[in-house]
């Protein structure tokens, strides 16, 4: 190899970025008949194409972005005889409605994909973004739970399915949920966790009711903060309903 070759290589290893569009140095890599330089060269270009794309990606993402606006959880779980409301939810075909347009407008598509994991007592469910040549997923794992007085089994396994699209979704988006900050706000996940808490709360037809409801709760909770966090402002709502 020539000297003057052995300085084209380093700068193919040292400034990719030269590398798209350079005819001339592609051409002195192919008369060279070096397969290992070759090699090296192809490799470069591949690793600066995957830049470019990852740049164009990151660049129309933050413009898609910025056209995102909250969306209203509008879904309702009632309890067993639907006479009260547990918990509120943004379900997933209102999050699409309102941002899927804007996606495609920017050039992005997305797909989810599902695997069992944990011998199958859980699954992951990824949302994957495409767009200009560049892919980015996010992913989140649930565990399958058994069924309840809202749900049977196999019901629980749809409940999981659509739970894990719509957060690894928002995730991957940076889709806004109205109240999603509240670090006290009840999820999906939670309404099914808590479901008994919950309807064992707002049972309650006096402040005697209520206050023996969270003592048991309480007790069950003492090892689980964010619950025991999430069950008192619930606790807190349903005395003020019973105090007007």
């Amino acid at each position: 190899m020539s000297d003057l070759f052995e300085q084209d290589a380093v700068k193919m290893d040292t400034d990719v970025a030269t590398i798209v569009g350079d005819s001339s140095l592609y051409a002195k890599v192919l008369e060279s008949g070096n397969i290992e330089v070759l090699e090296r060269f192809l490799a470069a270009k591949s690793k600066e194409e995957d830049r470019q794309a990852r740049m164009e990606f990151d660049r129309n993402f933050s413009k898609m972005q910025a056209e995102f606006t909250p969306v209203a959880k509008t879904g309702e779980v009632k309890n067993k005889d639907k006479t009260r409301t547990l918990y509120k939810f943004c379900p997933l075909e209102n999050i699409l409605k309102a941002y899927a347009p804007i996606i495609a407008a920017h050039g992005f598509s997305y797909y989810w994909t599902e695997e069992a994991i944990e011998g199958n007592q859980s699954k992951r469910i990824s949302c994957h973004v495409n767009g200009y040549g560049h892919e980015r997923s996010a992913y989140i794992d649930i565990p399958i739970q058994a069924g309840n007085e809202f749900t049977n089994s196999i019901q629980q396994r749809g409940v999981s399915t659509t739970y894990g699209k719509r957060y690894s979704f928002v995730n991957a988006f940076g889709a806004i949920i109205e109240d999603e900050d509240d670090e006290n706000a009840m999820t999906f996940d939670d309404g099914v966790k808590y479901s008994d808490s919950i309807t064992f709360l707002k049972s309650a037809k006096n402040m005697d009711e209520l206050a023996t409801a969270w003592k048991t709760i309480a007790a069950g909770l003492k090892d689980d903060q964010d619950g025991f966090r999430k069950m008192s402002k619930i606790k807190d709502e349903r005395k003020k309903e019973l105090a007007k």
